[in-house]
């Protein structure tokens, strides 16, 4: 077997996936009008884009919403972004969509609790630099 690199094999993999739509949070471009997406432009079911709205009048990222439509079109979807980019809105959003339309569907988020846990202790500020 070849030895190849990551970046290699994650490239031979995508080339070969159908379907696949690819998004990402490109840094802040000045230049550009505004990084985020009116919810009415949202395929989400009528009750949870009303819901989103409360909690986010201002719509989703332009990345969020690119990638919640392509996975709601029922494409393949890989989401690259930084931390705090809203990366569990992209697989949350239709998942709660699917629940809105049919009762019977069901969803599993499973997290990797410990490297959570261990991302969220190292961004706490220390008790002295509170006081």
């Amino acid at each position: 077997m070849p030895n190849h690199s990551v970046i290699e094999t994650v490239s031979q993999v995508l080339a070969a996936t159908e379907n696949l739509s690819i998004q990402f949070d490109p840094p802040a471009d000045e230049s550009r009008d505004g990084r985020f997406v009116p919810l009415a432009a949202s395929s989400l079911h009528n009750e949870l884009r009303e819901v989103v709205g409360q909690v986010a009048p201002q719509g989703m990222f332009t990345h969020q919403h690119s990638a919640i439509e392509s996975v709601l079109a029922g494409r393949h979807t890989i989401a690259a972004t930084r931390t705090s980019s809203g990366k569990s809105l992209i697989f949350a959003l239709p998942a709660l969509d699917a629940m809105c339309r049919d009762d019977s569907a069901t969803s599993l988020f499973l997290y990797p609790q410990k490297a959570l846990a261990n991302d969220q202790l190292a961004r706490k500020p220390s008790p002295e630099s509170s006081a």
